[in-house]
């Protein structure tokens, strides 16, 4: 490589760098950042039009616009608090006058340099989403009493005889951010019968109805209609990502599993 195509390719590596740099200080979500990165790491390569980038992270799989697989690529792996959390795939998809196109040394540091800001910035969010989930606990008495009760409804429901797989817990009590008139808002995964549906129904109105009408929980809950919000999804609609089913694997706005009799 002549000196003068080396100095382009350093300024490819620095615009890289500044790009995810920016991308990261514009407070952006999850999703975001990391799409936006798959195409920025794309550009920074030697020949961007033949590289496909893939970022795995959190059970997401998060592709470059036109992706394609490569027999060569390189990887860098996210940490989070030194624990493997991810990993960047760079691939090239072509060949370059009949022969498969080798990445340089340089490129495999600029990834790794890649994921080392993706990893902190990362990191970040998940404190940041600790410390105000811990702020909101303490300071939102009907979302944790809402938790409460549902915890001990799972407790008590029969998954198997009611056709339950798992459940999930979304809305607001799940940001605590709930009000006296908040409703808890569920994700019922479940085999897909319409008696089981029909069931699972029946069984959360009783429990609903019968926290509402309790004098124990008067302040916290003032709610004439129904407590549990349920929303069912299956097993087809999780391999689809139908409706609710996206946000059990969402990296924005997902849904806390609340318990799981599969794994």
């Amino acid at each position: 490589m002549d000196e003068k195509a080396q100095l382009t390719e350093r300024q490819k590596e620095l615009n890289c760098i500044y790009r995810i740099d920016k991308l990261i200080a514009e407070n952006n979500d999850i999703l975001t950042v990391l799409s936006a990165s798959c195409g920025i790491i794309a550009d920074a390569m030697q020949y961007p039009c033949y590289t496909s980038v893939l970022i795995d992270y959190d059970g997401y799989k998060i592709k470059s616009p036109y992706f394609k697989l490569g027999k060569n690529k390189i990887q860098s792996k996210i940490f989070i608090d030194e624990v493997e959390s991810g990993i960047i795939n760079t691939f090239y998809t072509h060949k370059l006058n009949d022969k498969e196109i080798e990445f340089l040394d340089e490129e495999k540091s600029l990834l790794d340099a890649v994921a080392a800001r993706l990893s902190d910035y990362l990191l970040v969010k998940k404190i940041k989403n600790q410390t105000n989930n811990e702020e909101s606990k303490r300071t939102n008495k009907f979302a944790s009493i809402r938790l409460e009760i549902l915890e001990n409804a799972v407790n008590e429901v029969d998954f198997h005889k009611l056709g339950i797989y798992r459940i999930y817990l979304i809305g607001s009590v799940k940001n605590f951010t709930s009000g006296i008139s908040s409703d808890i808002d569920l994700i019922v995964h479940y085999d897909g019968n319409n008696q089981s549906q029909e069931k699972i129904k029946i069984w959360f109105d009783a429990w609903g109805k019968a926290i509402i009408n309790s004098k124990k929980f008067q302040n916290e809950i003032d709610n004439s209609e129904i407590l549990f919000d349920l929303h069912f999804i299956t097993q087809k609609d999780i391999e689809e990502k139908n409706s609710y089913a996206i946000m059990t694997s969402s990296l924005h706005n997902n849904a806390r599993l609340i318990k799981s009799t599969i794994d």
